[in-house]
């Protein structure tokens, strides 16, 4: 997760990492333990809070989010895309895959119990999701990478 600092002004600066010099990713598309070159991005204070708003709680939908900055949901969604270079709801089911990993990963919560907790629309769009995020479907991945005392009580 990228740290993010607040401050009373409309534009906020922040120091993240690309890549590289001469393909400049937005950091939506990589993770921070790829670092070699710190560029400094100046980014809209209320684009900072909806996506600390989404890190935090990613059940949260775009009327919600836009209501939460002042902003109308067709505003956030051009403010969003200007300034990190996706949509905004591509953005939120990056967020909720993010966190169904870590729950699949972290606790023994049956696959219909983690799709309700981050807000996922179904079992089928989450496992085609998943899978083509992650590479394995929800359940190998638990297999391979779950807590450990399911794996050593997993029949085959």
């Amino acid at each position: 997760m990228l740290p993010f600092y607040f401050c009373r002004q409309t534009k906020v600066q922040r120091v993240i990492s690309a890549p590289s010099p001469h393909k400049l990713i937005h950091p939506a598309f990589y993770r921070l333990n790829n670092l070699r070159l710190r560029v400094l991005i100046t980014m809209d204070r209320r684009i900072e809070i909806v996506i600390s708003l989404i890190e935090k709680d990613p059940q949260l939908g775009l009327p919600e989010l836009a209501n939460s900055v002042q902003l109308s949901t067709s505003r956030l969604r051009h403010l969003f895309k200007k300034e990190i270079g996706i949509k905004p709801g591509l953005y939120l089911k990056q967020a909720r895959l993010r966190m169904a990993e870590r729950l699949l990963r972290t606790t023994f919560m049956s696959i219909k119990e983690i799709i309700n907790e981050t807000g996922l629309p179904g079992t089928s769009h989450f496992v085609r999701d998943f899978r083509q995020v992650y590479g394995l479907s929800p359940s190998d991945y638990r297999g391979v990478y779950g807590p450990a005392d399911r794996k050593k009580g997993r029949r085959k």
